[in-house]
């Protein structure tokens, strides 16, 4: 297998798992930047008794309109800081921090082994 292979079929507590198989695994960390934030949240918003499994294993990046770009970008950042106060999300990566990508490879929040979603 993989390395990728190895990791699922370790999260998904299987011997071994292949390409095209549907596998279920516990997510370590999110990302959102704010590309795709708006419409996240947006969508978050829409479940009902929606809450974040765990905020310390959600970072949000304001990289991609950075400094914000237009008034659109900036109410979106704005939007952003609003629903990490809201739901206790303290890693809040601001303008001008760097590259979402990076930045998490930097600052430690990528584990080996760890499985990581993001909004890009």
């Amino acid at each position: 297998m993989t390395k990728s292979e190895k990791i699922l079929a370790a999260k998904s507590g299987q011997t071994s798992v292949s390409p095209g198989e549907i596998v279920v695994v516990p997510v370590d960390m999110a990302m959102i930047h704010d590309n795709n934030a708006a419409l996240t949240i947006e969508n978050f918003s829409k479940i009902v008794d929606a809450k974040i499994w765990n905020p310390e294993n959600v970072t949000m990046f304001m990289d991609h309109h950075s400094p914000s770009t237009t008034v659109k970008a900036a109410k979106h950042h704005d939007a952003m800081r609003k629903f990490a106060t809201e739901h206790g999300i303290r890693k809040i990566h601001e303008c001008g921090c760097g590259i979402s990508h990076v930045v998490m490879y930097e600052d430690s929040l990528l584990q080996e082994g760890a499985i990581v979603v993001g909004t890009d």
